[in-house]
């Protein structure tokens, strides 16, 4: 699903091109199909045993917990690019 959107969003940006771009082979749209067929009805397969919104949720949680200080200081590099904000944490 998240495949798929990326694709939607890439083809969208694509399509504002001025000039048109050749189009894909038929064998290759079919693959991807296929593709994305079999991980859609794989994933509502998976999702009847487990509940894989909760499960997703605790991966990012996880991430966050485990990124924070680098988030932490993304943020006060930030606010330091600000003059009027003088905040020093050294």
């Amino acid at each position: 699903m998240i495949l798929e959107g990326l694709f939607n969003l890439i083809s969208g940006v694509i399509n504002l091109i001025p000039f048109s771009l050749p189009t894909l082979p038929t064998k290759f749209m079919n693959v991807l199909n296929f593709i994305f067929n079999g991980i859609i009805s794989s994933l509502g397969i998976i999702n009847m045993f487990i509940d894989l919104r909760f499960w997703i949720s605790c991966a990012i949680a996880m991430t966050l917990v485990y990124n924070i200080k680098k988030i932490w200081n993304g943020i006060i590099w930030l606010l330091n690019l600000i003059p009027s904000v003088n905040i020093s944490y050294w």
